[in-house]
């Protein structure tokens, strides 16, 4: 695990360039910088060592001096493709899988990267074609950035690293904007701020002669079903997950947090049986016992023996908002707190973890899948007699507050069933919680809004659906999602919030080879009836105390709502009169009192609304207003001890 930097054409300032490059990414790699300059190029790394005290500097040269390269994560089957190239005559020195690719590289060029499996994003200089080649793993989840300038192309693992060789100040994107309003994530190339720009996953981006090009190596195929008995499913399924999960652990001591959740509690089971040492695993509980799932974690760390680590999530985790935000270089959500936390708890014992992300996109078990094909179903009623059965009940239920009441569900619902097409119902479902188009229109100025198309962020999820190779309507909303919401959203926070804290997260459900088999499987292997994640509850049920393996999926419950409700919402006031946001002309402060104060009466639950504004200004501040770390953090906790 690293940060890696560079810059396309050298030169005299190159190298105090990537020093500044590098002092932005240090918590990234604390334990060693390597950085190499000359006339064409500039690659700099920041190295955490998890392969051990042998494991080599970057950035690496070949031998024959043909090749540098820089590389960020692990290539899981680097033994196997290191072992089948020696045999072959290649000569390695290095302990590195820098190293790796750039042996490879020379024997296959560009469609190298389609033997590797793992979580990358590399850089590769070759020397005699003048060519660069940047590229990110399947599924994305290792970021890497790039932005174009006269002085050069500049690229980073984070934007926070390019911002330090910027030669303006930055500007946000409203389209961007847009995008996270609506969703709560930037898809696609883009980011945050103007001029940065994503590499997509599962992509190459070559520079050569002055030419940059885009190819994408791998796409998720739903095409070619297995035929297997039921049992030999489980069974198929058991191997490869054993399999991910053996080769996500390292040669350092491997951690694995544990919500006490089925994805985790498996996890930690098959990390189990692959070593004799206790695996030390960590987990966030709450004071409130409605959203604490500590107990069930206990079971499952009494089960494996494993090494348990655990603290309490508190209201007063928003004083760690400023460094959050600053880690994540971009606003997101509320899970990013949970991930902080975690990650927090679990850098003070490993340098790796294993964690749970991908379970449901993994195994269709998102509700939005099963409330998009209800949807259709319902939508083929006239819609007269379908105004006459929601619209009435809903008229009928007293008002609710908090995301999991019936009404709630219920104006979901009514809200996807009104949206035609079926890729449209899953953006829909999607972006229900966030800001709708009306929303958008009362909270952003119109000087922030004349460029910006409307619907264009739904577009983004339908359009994956619609391109996929699926039949079934559950597999096209599984595949929209490992393309914008698996990478852009969850796989980010997973990666920033680990490295904020010098700590590396690997993801087995994330596996590209278990992620190709599950495509394979039948659709009623996942779904059956109105029983989600159907495989994996069956192999819970070998593998786990039958109290976790029966237990209903919970999925993630933080207790914001009556946080902002209640000891929080002064404070929230408090932001929002000294809001940047406003003062700046881009959003509407008296909107954004409309939304706090419905939210304190609880007419309407506003929480996921209220910490995505918090989220911006936090951000907004850090970034374009150009306030330091410490000074934002001042900031918020004058707010805080107002009162």
């Amino acid at each position: 695990m690293s940060g890696i930097f560079g810059k396309l054409g050298g030169g005299p300032d190159s190298r105090s360039e990537l020093l500044r490059m590098s002092s932005a990414l240090t918590h990234r790699g604390p334990d060693d910088r390597g950085i190499h300059v000359n006339d064409a190029i500039a690659l700099g790394c920041t190295l955490l060592r998890t392969r051990g005290p042998s494991e080599s500097p970057q950035p690496t040269l070949s031998e024959d001096g043909n090749f540098l390269a820089i590389l960020d994560g692990a290539i899981y089957n680097g033994d196997e493709l290191r072992a089948e190239l020696e045999r072959s005559g290649r000569d390695f020195r290095l302990n590195s899988d820098a190293e790796l690719i750039t042996h490879l590289y020379a024997l296959d060029g560009d469609d190298f990267v389609k033997r590797l499996r793992g979580h990358f994003a590399f850089a590769i200089w070759d020397t005699r074609e003048k060519r660069l080649v940047l590229g990110r793993d399947h599924l994305g989840q290792k970021p890497l950035f790039y932005c174009e300038t006269p002085a050069g192309l500049y690229f980073a693992s984070e934007m926070r690293s390019l911002l330090t060789v910027l030669g303006s100040a930055p500007q946000m994107d409203f389209e961007s904007l847009d995008f996270y309003l609506s969703m709560r994530f930037v898809p696609g190339s883009g980011t945050m701020l103007r001029g940065i720009k994503k590499v997509p996953p599962a992509h190459l981006m070559t520079v050569s002669n002055g030419s940059t090009t885009f190819s994408r190596f791998w796409a998720l195929s739903f095409g070619k079903k297995l035929l297997l008995s039921h049992d030999d499913y489980i069974d198929g399924l058991a191997e490869k997950f054993q399999n991910s999960v053996e080769s996500h652990m390292a040669i350092e001591r491997t951690g694995a947090f544990l919500s006490g959740g089925l994805d985790s509690s498996l996890i930690v089971a098959a990390a189990a049986r692959s070593t004799k040492r206790p695996i030390p695993t960590f987990s966030i509980g709450f004071a409130e016992k409605e959203f604490d799932e500590i107990p069930y974690a206990r079971v499952i760390s009494r089960e494996f023996g494993t090494e348990q680590h655990e603290t309490l999530a508190k209201p007063d985790l928003i004083r760690n908002l400023p460094e959050i935000i600053h880690g994540l270089g971009e606003p997101s959500d509320p899970v990013a707190g949970s991930f902080f936390a975690a990650s927090r708890l679990a850098a003070k014992h490993v340098k790796i973890a294993l964690g749970g992300d991908g379970g449901n996109e993994l195994f269709a078990g998102c509700d939005r899948y099963r409330g998009v094909l209800l949807a259709n179903y319902y939508s083929m009623i006239p819609s007269p007699l379908r105004n006459a059965v929601i619209a009435p009940l809903l008229r009928l239920m007293p008002s609710s507050f908090g995301y999991d009441s019936l009404k709630i569900k219920l104006k979901w619902f009514e809200r996807i069933a009104r949206t035609d097409g079926v890729g449209e119902r899953l953006a829909e479902a999607v972006a229900f919680f966030r800001f709708n188009e009306n929303e958008k229109r009362l909270l952003v100025r119109d000087s922030a809004r004349k460029n910006v198309s409307p619907g264009s962020a739904a577009t983004a999820i339908s359009d994956r659906f619609y391109e996929s190779d699926a039949e079934d309507p559950i597999e096209r909303m599984q595949y929209a999602d490992y393309c914008t919401r698996l990478p852009e959203h969850l796989l980010m926070l997973v990666d920033r919030m680990g490295m904020a804290n010098s700590l590396e997260i690997r993801s087995p459900l994330v596996d590209k080879e278990l992620v190709e088999f599950m495509a394979r499987l039948p659709v009623n292997m996942k779904v059956r009836g109105q029983k989600s994640r159907y495989i994996w509850y069956k192999l819970a049920e070998r593998q786990l105390p039958l109290e976790i393996a029966k237990r209903k999926k919970r999925g993630f419950r933080f207790p914001l709502a009556n946080w902002f409700a209640t000891q929080l919402n002064p404070f929230l006031h408090r932001v929002v009169d000294e809001s940047l946001l406003a003062a700046d002309g881009i959003f509407d402060q008296e909107y954004m009192f409309t939304v706090l104060t419905e939210h304190r009466q609880r007419d309407h639950d506003h929480s996921w609304k209220i910490w995505m504004l918090l989220n911006l200004e936090v951000w907004y501040r850090l970034t374009i207003a150009d306030s330091s770390l410490e000074h934002t953090q001042q900031w918020i906790e004058r707010l805080l001890d107002a009162d």
